[in-house]
């Protein structure tokens, strides 16, 4: 009998399984790939952190003909103290709600295609990693990215006639196509923090340079948001898209710019990971150290903006076709000076180190990069991942199933390359992934706001009687800061395209 009803139990079990197998299909999915490498995660301990960074070694022995002579003086330790603030920390959060109806209908077995409010939570957990590459590929603040031009909704050029100003298609750069999803509600700014253009939608997210056969993009199709219309602050809201122009900033409804590079006072990472690849040292602070100073240095990372015409760091000249030999040869020429003994010491010190060091870039470029390493350059030869055995592919990066390309040169680690849709354009960024880790408040999966009887789903209130509705809110954070205790480890590429 006990057989009996553990068959029985297995065919009820297959049997659900068959029913909730019927999955949903997601036109796309959650980007980035940066944040997967930053395995170390430090609790935050309350009031302000402090660590400690040691700008000077030892200076070592000397050598004298005196057999006799004195020791030498000895060197003064410069201990660099990093202090951490709460104000440092940045809360990433999320809000979902669906109805009792909707549940209801996603709960008919015979007709549900999943559960409803278990879909809705695991993609608030996915937005809440995506949130953390983005902003870990922004410029330290929360732009997700420029205005480059405006166009009607259709793609044809800008005359208002969709209808009244309602509707535009917003071509944009400085910043990844990859940032935007349909349905957010954005703000676009004038450029500064000064007011807001217009509140909008985003209803179609176009990847490509193409939409509807018009060469206009990437960019995205939005409309005028009216719900969100009083909150705005500026004359320009109420005028739709009218005076939306080039240059102008897009970031997420309410999320605020820095009033000015730099100042760490916006919704931004503060001291983030796209600030420290930054090779002239703007932002200038990094906790509350300048960066530019003399003695401070080592934290800005080396690099090379090799656009011409340009202003140098800004990335913004005539872009070079790249050349591996030729743009990562200085890479690897001052990296062979720093990465080996800098590994080696934090092998003394039981750090659990990945063997290989990391290089991202969009995905073009990653495909040049092996495209040329896979030719016979002179400095780089090119491994693959997939023909390794796995525990050489695990020890290669702290991602478990990681494929891809490995490049191969005698004065580094092995490099491993991958794309990262929301990396900057014409910017390749290499880093010791050793070197960063996550100072977080609370645990790694989102904090999930309960009730007082555990749930996490609240029932939302009508604003005028104050009963309850059948509409279900449920919301969620996570508090945390990226750290970085070797700067100079890092190293960028910039000013440089692909050819193919």
């Amino acid at each position: 009998m006990a057989n009996e009803g553990q068959m029985l139990l297995a065919q009820a079990t297959k049997l659900l399984d068959e029913v909730w197998d019927l999955q949903e299909i997601v036109q796309e999915g959650r980007f980035g790939s940066t944040a997967q490498h930053i395995k170390k995660v430090t609790p935050w301990k309350g009031g302000a952190m402090h660590k400690k960074l040691v700008n000077m070694m030892y200076s070592g022995a000397i050598a004298t003909s005196s057999l006799e002579a004195d020791a030498p003086n000895p060197t003064k330790i410069d201990l660099l103290d990093l202090e951490i603030q709460e104000s440092h920390l940045r809360r990433l959060s999320f809000s979902i709600s669906h109805s009792i109806q909707a549940q209801m209908e996603t709960s008919d077995p015979d007709h549900a295609a999943y559960n409803l409010a278990r879909e809705l939570a695991l993609q608030a957990n996915e937005t809440i990693g995506e949130k953390r590459n983005q902003m870990l590929n922004s410029d330290g603040s929360a732009r997700k990215a420029l205005v480059a031009a405006r166009y009607d909704s259709d793609g044809t050029p800008w005359n208002g006639s969709h209808p009244d100003a309602l509707e535009a298609f917003i071509k944009i750069d400085g910043g990844s196509i990859s940032n935007f999803h349909q349905g957010e509600i954005i703000d676009i700014h004038n450029g500064t923090t000064a007011s807001i253009r217009v509140v909008a939608q985003v209803l179609d997210v176009i990847h490509d340079t193409y939409m509807l056969g018009l060469n206009v993009g990437p960019g995205i199709v939005v409309e005028l948001a009216t719900d969100y219309l009083t909150s705005g602050t500026g004359t320009g809201v109420l005028n739709a898209f009218t005076d939306v122009a080039d240059g102008d900033v897009i970031v997420n409804r309410t999320e605020t710019l820095e009033s000015t590079p730099g100042a760490g006072d916006g919704c931004g990472y503060h001291a983030a990971f796209s600030s420290l690849m930054d090779i002239t040292a703007t932002p200038s602070a990094y906790f509350g150290i300048t960066r530019s100073a003399i003695g401070r240095r080592f934290m800005v990372p080396y690099g090379h903006d090799y656009s011409t015409g340009g202003t140098y760091g800004a990335n913004n000249g005539t872009m070079v076709n790249l050349d591996i030999d030729a743009h990562f040869g200085p890479f690897a020429d001052v990296m062979g000076m720093l990465i080996p003994p800098a590994r080696a010491y934090r092998k003394n010190k039981d750090f659990q180190l990945t063997d290989a060091l990391v290089c991202q870039a969009s995905p073009s470029l990653v495909n040049e990069i092996v495209r040329q390493a896979g030719q016979g350059t002179a400095l780089f030869t090119r491994a693959v991942a997939s023909d390794m055995d796995s525990a050489t592919r695990a020890k290669l990066v702290a991602v478990a199933g990681w494929n891809g390309a490995v490049l191969i040169n005698p004065n580094v680690p092995p490099i491993v390359v991958q794309p990262e849709a929301l990396a900057p354009a014409n910017t390749i960024r290499m880093f010791e992934p050793n070197c960063w880790e996550f100072i977080r408040m609370g645990g790694n999966a989102p904090t999930m706001i309960k009730t007082p009887g555990g749930d996490m789903w609240h029932n939302r209130r009508n604003t005028t009687t104050g009963n309850l509705t059948s509409i279900l809110d449920a919301s969620g954070f996570v508090i945390e800061a990226p750290l970085c205790d070797q700067p100079r480890l890092n190293y960028v590429i910039m000013g440089v395209k692909s050819s193919l």
